[in-house]
This record gives structure tokens, C-alpha cells and sequence, in this order.
């Protein structure tokens, strides 16, 4: 038996800061070195700050470029990746999205991989008949299947029928915030174009439909008729992969400028300080139509903002509405409004709720207990495959 366990992650894209990049970063950087050996395959692309970032860890990251997951390319790479499993003699293969679940399963059961997990974190917005048909058909050959949420857990057992004993919830960690010293926090302040003396609603997202935007800009028009003072930030940007989301962020902007919006709504694009500017935020809100368990709601819980985010996926699990935070329905301007005005007009209110979420995600939402929570899994499937022989 090997001292080290290999575990090889497979993942569709490995850009930049994204909710799963900073998870799967958290995580494999902070597996104990003397149990755990891991390697990261991104399927796209070849360089990218997430791939430096992890590289200068001193993590293990093979690039494989591929953008579709049929056709010859698919089957080259499919040996690559077959021959890097055995070159790297892999224990468990475990992978994020439908790419990496389609090609991680295929290739990890030719190569006699011992344990494969698929690691869900969205709810199948953007899947279709043929995904779910393929995903029919790749299931048997998945031994283990980790959620981001209990809700995600139970529509899978619903939908896709996997055995109860062989799906977990394993929920995000996120790491403490940073201290902002007041310096600091003028310069972003000034960076930024905002004001020390009027309220900050923030935001942070990746500009496309299922994150709300649209949503977000329609409530901000309804609460600026009442709080002309308030000011409204919202951070991230389109998906690089996604060049289409212009036909859907156009109209967004068109009606910023016909509400005359654009002194009081800050669209400041991708960020690498979204910890610190969470600490600027007086109210941060999260428009999400679906979410499997948000990063950046648990960010913003532990920054001790007001929180007001939609009723959608593993936000109920993250935030108890009237207690820690205000849940909202999705896809409802003005209902997000109401929430909104009600932190913005009751500061009190917004920061006991704030406190409150920040204690419970100082406690519940930690990448020391996220990493933990991997370890004793990992080791468990490990201990219940007694019959088969590990690689080493």
C-alpha cells in the first residue's frame, strides 16, 4: 500500500476566481501532504491565473484542452488522461460538471481507477434531454456522489434515482476575512468612486441570467425612488466562455441609462479583492434564480454584512430567514426591493442579522472544516473497498 492516497480532480474550466475554481483551490491546497497526493486536470485551457495560482502552490496541474467532451479530440485526450491515472498509479478520481463527470468516469473505469466521485454544484440549469440521457448512462460507473447542498442532494435522489447511501452533502468553506484598516478602506473607497457617508448595497456575481442580474437592476431602480443616496456595487463580470451574454447585458445597461442609474449602480467588473470589498458593503444581496450552495453568500456571512438573497437551492441552509439574514422569492424585483429597504431603513435590524450570520459561518462554513469533512470521506471510501486493491 502507498503512504499517500492520489486523488486526481478532473474539472471543465479553470479560469479565475469563480465559486468552484476557489473551492477546488481551498481544497487541494489544504489536504495533510502526509496522506494526500493531489493533481488537477482542467479540461480548458492551457494557462490561466487559477492554473499560476495553483502552480505556484506548489499543486500538480495538467491542462488538457478539450472544449468538447465527443469526437476524435475527445478520444485523444481520453487516452492522455487514462495514461496520466496509471503513469500517477490514482486512487480516486473526482470531478466538476458534466464534461469532466462524462470523461472522468469513462476513463477512470478503463484504467481500473478504484474509487470515482462526481462533485455536483448546480442544479442542472443548463442541462438538457441528451445531458440527463448521458448522465443515465455514466451514473453505474460513479461509486460516490458528493452535494453542495441537501437540496441538491434530495432532487438528485428525486431525478436521477441514486441510492441514498452513496450521495453526501458536503458543504463550501470560505476563508476568514482580512482586516481592512481604515486607510484601506478610503483608498478602495476613492478607487471605487463610492461615498464613506451613504449606504453600500453590494453584490458579487458572474454576469449571466441565472445569477439574477436583471433582477438586482430592477430593484435597485425601485429602492433608489425611496433612498436616492444609496449606492449599489456590483462585482464580476461576463464569463470569458460565454461571449453570447452580451444580448443579455445590454438591456441591462440600456435601462441603467434610461433610469439615469449610472452614478448610483457600479459595475466594477472581475476582482481579485472581493474579500476586502465585501468589508465595504453595508447590505450585500445575492438575486440568484438557482443556486446549489453559494460561496459568495458565505463570504459575505462571514464579513458580517445584512443579507438579502433569494429563496433558491442551499441558501435556506446557509441563512434562517428573519434570524441571520432575509430570504426572498426568485425573479421577483420587487420582492428583493422590500428586503432591501427594510435593512437599508432598519440599520439596527441589518446589523444583529449580520452578526448573527457572521458567527454561524465562523462556525459551520470554514475551509478547516470543508477540508476535514473531504479527509474523513475520502478515508471511509477508502476503508469500505477493502476487497479491491489500491494502486502502489
Amino acid at each position: 500500500m502507498k503512504d499517500k492516497m492520489t486523488v486526481l480532480y478532473i474539472i471543465d474550466v479553470l479560469f479565475k476566481e469563480g465559486g468552484t475554481e476557489v473551492h477546488l483551490f481551498n481544497l487541494v491546497n489544504g489536504l495533510d501532504p502526509a496522506r494526500f497526493q493531489p493533481i488537477v486536470v482542467p479540461l480548458f485551457p492551457a494557462e490561466s491565473p487559477m492554473i499560476e495560482r495553483m502552480r505556484d502552490a506548489g499543486i500538480m496541474v495538467y491542462p488538457l484542452l478539450l472544449k468538447r467532451v465527443y469526437g476524435f479530440s475527445a478520444v485523444r485526450v481520453a487516452y492522455r488522461l487514462m495514461s496520466l491515472m496509471r503513469r500517477h498509479q490514482v486512487d480516486i478520481v473526482q470531478t466538476y460538471h458534466f464534461m469532466s463527470d462524462v470523461l472522468g468516469s469513462l476513463t477512470a473505469t478503463m484504467a481500473r481507477v478504484p474509487l470515482v466521485i462526481c462533485n455536483r454544484r448546480d442544479k442542472g440549469f443548463n442541462e438538457r434531454l441528451l445531458h440527463r440521457w448521458v448522465r443515465k448512462l455514466i451514473n453505474p460507473l460513479i461509486d460516490f456522489t458528493i452535494c453542495v447542498s441537501d437540496d441538491l442532494r434530495a432532487q438528485l435522489l428525486t431525478t436521477e434515482r441514486l441510492p441514498a447511501d452513496r450521495v453526501v452533502t458536503l458543504y463550501n468553506g470560505v476563508q476568514a476575512n482580512p482586516v481592512l484598516s481604515a486607510a484601506s478602506r478610503q483608498a478602495k473607497l476613492r478607487e471605487l468612486g463610492l461615498s464613506e457617508d451613504r449606504p453600500i448595497i453590494g453584490s458579487v456575481m458572474n454576469l449571466r441570467p441565472i445569477k439574477g442580474a436583471r433582477y438586482l437592476v430592477e430593484a435597485a431602480a425601485l429602492v433608489l425612488k425611496k433612498h436616492p443616496q444609496a449606492q449599489f456595487v456590483i462585482v464580476g463580470g461576463a464569463a470569458e466562455r460565454l461571449p453570447a451574454m452580451a444580448g443579455y447585458i445590454e438591456p441591462i445597461m440600456e435601462f441603467v441609462k434610461q433610469n439615469q442609474m449610472a452614478d448610483s449602480l457600479h459595475f466594477i467588473g472581475n476582482r481579485s479583492d472581493v474579500a476586502e470589498l465585501l468589508l465595504l458593503f453595508d447590505i450585500f444581496v445575492l438575486p440568484s434564480l438557482s443556486e446549489g450552495f453559494s460561496n459568495a453568500l458565505i463570504e459575505a456571512m462571514r464579513a458580517g454584512n445584512g443579507i438579502v438573497a433569494t429563496k433558491v437551492g442551499g441558501n435556506p441552509e446557509a441563512l434562517d430567514h428573519g434570524e441571520d439574514g432575509l430570504l426572498v422569492p426568485p425573479g421577483d424585483a420587487a420582492a428583493l426591493a422590500n428586503g432591501l429597504l427594510t435593512l437599508l431603513e432598519k440599520p439596527a435590524y441589518a446589523k444583529q442579522l449580520g452578526d448573527r450570520a457572521r458567527r454561524k459561518a465562523e462556525t459551520r462554513f470554514t475551509i478547516d472544516a470543508m477540508i476535514q469533512e473531504y479527509q474523513r470521506l475520502y478515508q471511509r471510501l477508502w476503508a469500505s473497498r477493502k476487497t479491491v486493491s489500491f494502486s502502489g
